[in-house]
């Protein structure tokens, strides 16, 4: 508890509220791993070709894209909802900020979700993917890529419930939402591989949507029978008003939930395109491995956000400035920690892939590493600026690092058909972020503490 008591340390109720996510998020989140780790063997064995399994986890990563079209109103909604927890707390604003929230979302969903669904009757799956209709037809194709879309569109409003619990700062129930949904998955890949139903795209894909969406109709149900009982959206509080409101904050963090989407959620897709589906597989198995430095990073960071929200409605930036050097510590600490494991990885990937092994290489290590790295210091950068609300920094940024992950990519591949050419890309497009918006962050606060009239020019 030292590294965390260091991050949050003035003993405040910010203070117990993060230290309690966090406890909470790691308990939850060490299961989580340990379903994740037991689904990578179980998906290797459920499909008899990687070219399938590759395209799945394609599949995977385009709803990761497609959750982020929530025009930002999940976000804007967090930050309002700490906003007027911490100040007025009047609960017929909190109703009208959760039901309009709940109706503009519902309706955008309904008419999008509506249009998509249509048009995917005129795409050639197995074109876009790039893989032979002898692997797996474009039927079979369009229909796990229909469940899949609509199985996102109804994510998108019973989401919502999440953004809640976040501005309750309850951040660990979306890691239980997880460790919930992958649970489930496991047990449906696990059943199928032993009773010889596996191999089954479309099946899969309908295990899925039961497996995400079931657990968020259950927390919603808690959620507006319990604490926020007298919040339950209602039409008669929908209104226009709050939900500009909401949009109007939200819209940013949209433009940066896209910008964030594409830099960090591409890989599997320009590796399918540039290098090959099959090639995706042992990312994965790599990715699964060096993302756990992020995924216990982001177990700190999450809460974090709602924190320094909170903190700045009350003007406490002496606790921000800590928490800040908290983070910076344990980036440091997680970064040096995951080259350590190399000697060891070979015997990891033995045990937990068994027959399904393979060498590992060195320098590919490095190159996650080195990902992972940049990945963890732009998580630190997001929740802070985040909580703040101070977006349009990360807007431009994130604008640059897009062009460049997308067009050193295509550059590099044609010199390598190697996939650490993407990982490297990737790690050119955030180092101007993880750079430039650092060196804001501490001018920021550092003003702050100067001069009030900076904070009004950089509104």
């Amino acid at each position: 508890m030292t590294i965390l008591s260091k991050l949050t340390s003035n003993g405040n109720e910010n203070t117990v509220n993060v230290l309690k996510n966090i406890a909470n998020a790691v308990v939850i989140k060490g299961g989580g791993i340990i379903v994740g780790l037991l689904t990578t063997p179980a998906y290797m064995d459920y499909f008899s070709k990687n070219e399938i399994l590759g395209i799945w986890f394609t599949i995977l990563s385009v709803v990761t894209w497609m959750l982020n079209f929530d025009l930002g109103i999940g976000n804007g909604l967090r930050n309002r909802l700490v906003e007027e927890f911490a100040c007025s707390n009047d609960q017929k604003i909190i109703k009208c900020l959760i039901s309009s929230a709940y109706g503009f979302l519902l309706s955008i969903s309904v008419l999008v979700g509506t249009i998509v669904l249509y048009c995917t009757n005129f795409i050639d799956w197995t074109e876009f993917f790039g893989i032979n209709t002898n692997t797996v037809s474009n039927a079979e194709l369009n229909t796990a890529m229909r469940i899949v879309i609509f199985s996102i569109f109804l994510q998108l409003v019973l989401r919502l419930s999440t953004s809640i619990e976040y501005a309750l700062q309850k951040s660990y129930i979306a890691n239980l939402l997880v460790l919930v949904t992958n649970t489930m998955i496991l047990i449906y890949v696990l059943g199928a591989n032993f009773s010889g139903y596996n191999n089954n795209i479309v099946i899969l894909a309908i295990a899925y949507m039961l497996a995400v969406n079931i657990p968020l109709i259950c927390i919603t149900i808690v959620l507006f029978s319990g604490k926020m009982k007298f919040a339950v959206p209602s039409i008669r509080y929908c209104k226009i008003k709050y939900a500009k409101e909401t949009l109007k904050l939200g819209s940013l963090f949209l433009i940066i939930q896209l910008e964030t989407m594409l830099l960090n959620n591409s890989n599997a897709i320009l590796i399918t395109k540039l290098c090959g589906a099959d090639r995706v597989v042992e990312y994965n198995v790599y990715f699964k491995v060096f993302s756990l430095v992020n995924t216990f990073y982001a177990l700190i960071t999450i809460p974090i956000w709602s924190a320094v929200t909170k903190a700045m409605a009350g003007k406490d930036f002496v606790w921000i400035k800590k928490a800040l050097r908290g983070l910076q510590l344990v980036a440091v600490l997680f970064s040096v920690g995951q080259v350590a494991v190399f000697p060891i990885m070979q015997i990891v990937f033995d045990v937990w892939l068994g027959s399904k092994t393979f060498a590992v290489s060195i320098p590919l290590m490095f190159c996650f590493a080195l990902e992972q790295f940049f990945m963890v210091w732009s998580n630190l950068n997001g929740s802070i600026a985040n909580g703040l609300s101070e977006l349009k920094i990360q807007t431009v940024l994130m604008s640059i690092g897009v062009v460049l992950l997308f067009g050193v990519s295509v550059l590099l591949t044609h010199i390598s058909r190697n996939y650490w050419i993407i990982l490297v890309s990737h790690c050119c497009a955030l180092a101007p972020y993880c750079v430039i918006q650092s060196l804001w962050i501490e001018k920021y606060l550092k003003m702050h503490n100067k001069s009030e009239p900076f904070l009004s020019c950089m509104k």
